[in-house]
């Protein structure tokens, strides 16, 4: 939302840690953000901001059922070598086991994806 933010209100993202662009065909790379150690002050994603109906009949009409995504984790527990440090990083958290809990009860009563 940061970087957002900042390119919505015309505002420099320069001092924005995590990101890089193209400045006078030059690429500019920030440093990296600082990783959250705890992802239970996450908020949960705006499905209501996408038409997520047409996504479950989409992939009920292809797979026979409904699908939802929820994040569970960030990171990865293992140490393959040929998976990309870059997507995953180098640390592996966990969103607490009642916020989860909690997430599938709202997903459940708001969209029953069957």
């Amino acid at each position: 939302m940061e970087l957002y933010n900042a390119i919505a209100n015309n505002d420099d993202y320069s001092e924005i840690q995590g990101i890089a662009y193209l400045k006078e065909g030059q690429l500019i790379t920030t440093p990296p953000r600082t990783q959250m150690k705890s992802l239970k002050d996450l908020p949960l994603p705006n499905r209501a901001a996408i038409p997520v109906e047409k996504y479950l009949e989409t992939w009920k009409t292809h797979h026979g059922k409904s699908s939802m995504t929820i994040s569970t984790q960030r990171g990865c527990p293992y140490t393959c070598k040929w998976c990309s440090t870059a997507v995953y990083g180098q640390s592996y958290r966990r969103r607490p086991p009642e916020l989860v809990a909690a997430e599938l009860r709202m997903l459940k009563n708001t969209y029953n994806p069957r």
